[in-house]
């Protein structure tokens, strides 16, 4: 369980792989896009591209191909053409949460060279989008984690369900609840107590004490609240409302 941050996974298979006594046949090549797949001999025995840092070519051979291009969540044209149709029409405003790269490319490469490209439509879509105020690329968005003990309420403050829409229990309910609604965005209401407990956000970048290790951290917030992060929240994302009233906040 990585916490809503990979770097963990990441060093520790990094561990495993420089550690291995075969270590000497394994490359690793990072910034190398893809734009072909090669083929000799009625089969396919290597890729070509570019090297995005230097815009180099680069050609690899293999007696085997795998071909791991990871999803298209980074290219939101994509993500409204395969939305899942039983959710009716994709959501007016989107955030990605992915990375620009997941861009569907080398699917349509792979098309073009006969292979079957299927499931398109069974994307990892989250509830709880937010703005990042320090985006990395264009419709950088957060995902929350966003507190058991709120209120969550569709477009028009009405509470959503039954059953009571309970986060980390089942992620795909909750996009399902708020698809089948006429309007595709929600809020959740809460108090200062509740968001400093159990406000979280995914990403090395929101949890340091948990990217780094630091127990002691990790256990205060727990137990004290991350007023940081609620605070940084609060006063940098746009999606977020504070008022000292329910009137006030109902018009803000």
């Amino acid at each position: 369980m990585v916490w809503g941050t990979g770097q963990g996974l990441i060093l520790a298979l990094l561990d495993k792989l420089f550690s291995h006594p075969r270590r000497d046949r394994l490359q690793l090549f990072f910034s190398h896009r893809v734009t072909e797949l090669t083929q000799s001999g009625g089969r396919f025995t290597g890729c070509a591209g570019v090297v995005e840092t230097t815009g180099e070519s680069f050609a690899a051979t293999g007696e085997n191909v795998i071909v791991a291009a990871g999803g298209i969540g980074g290219n939101l044209d994509l993500v409204r053409k395969h939305w899942y149709k039983p959710w009716g029409e994709p959501p007016e405003y989107l955030l990605n949460g992915s990375w620009p790269e997941a861009d569907g490319a080398i699917h349509d490469l792979v098309r073009t060279h006969g292979g079957r490209v299927t499931h398109l439509d069974k994307m990892w879509n989250y509830a709880a989008g937010v703005h990042h105020w320090r985006p990395q690329h264009e419709n950088h968005g957060l995902s929350l984690v966003p507190p058991k003990s709120a209120l969550w309420m569709n477009y028009e403050g009405r509470r959503m369900g039954p059953p009571a829409m309970v986060t980390s229990f089942d992620s795909r309910y909750l996009v399902d609840t708020i698809c089948a609604q006429k309007k595709k965005y929600s809020w959740q209401i809460l108090n200062w107590k509740i968001a400093k407990k159990e406000l979280a956000v995914s990403g090395a970048e929101f949890n340091q004490a948990i990217r780094d290790k630091k127990i002691i951290g990790f256990l205060a917030s727990l137990l004290f609240g991350n007023t940081g992060l609620v605070r940084d929240f609060v006063d940098n994302c746009v999606d977020f409302v504070t008022a000292r009233s329910i009137p006030e906040l109902a018009e803000r």
